[in-house]
């Protein structure tokens, strides 16, 4: 069945808000969090615009990051969006990944103010 088809039936079901965007929206969540008891569990303070957001991420592991991340500190949407946009777990990790292979090479840093 085509994206087309669902639309249709699913509308004509239970009404607006089946557009194709929004059904690619929803396969993607269910990839991201297959198991609705993680969704309950895990992200209960979350609402569909956190995951909405989070939808945008390309990478799945990333995306789940931001998602419980953002459960874990009560991040609100805007937040949310600003760390994505901004690409806040990459920057994270690239700074961890850079102390963790300095402390392995013996690299001496030198922090001047």
């Amino acid at each position: 069945m085509s994206h087309i088809q669902n639309q249709k039936k699913l509308t004509h079901s239970y009404g607006s808000g089946f557009c194709g965007r929004y059904l690619r929206s929803f396969r993607k969540f269910y990839i991201v969090v297959p198991d609705i008891t993680i969704w309950k569990s895990r992200f209960p303070n979350l609402s569909w615009t956190h995951i909405f957001k989070t939808l945008r991420v390309e990478d799945d592991s990333v995306a789940r990051w931001y998602l419980e991340t953002a459960s874990q500190q009560m991040w609100s949407v805007r937040t949310l969006d600003r760390n994505i946009s901004t690409q806040y777990y990459e920057r994270h990790f690239s700074v961890f990944n850079n102390k963790t292979s300095m402390r392995r090479t013996g690299d001496v840093v030198k922090i001047t103010m």
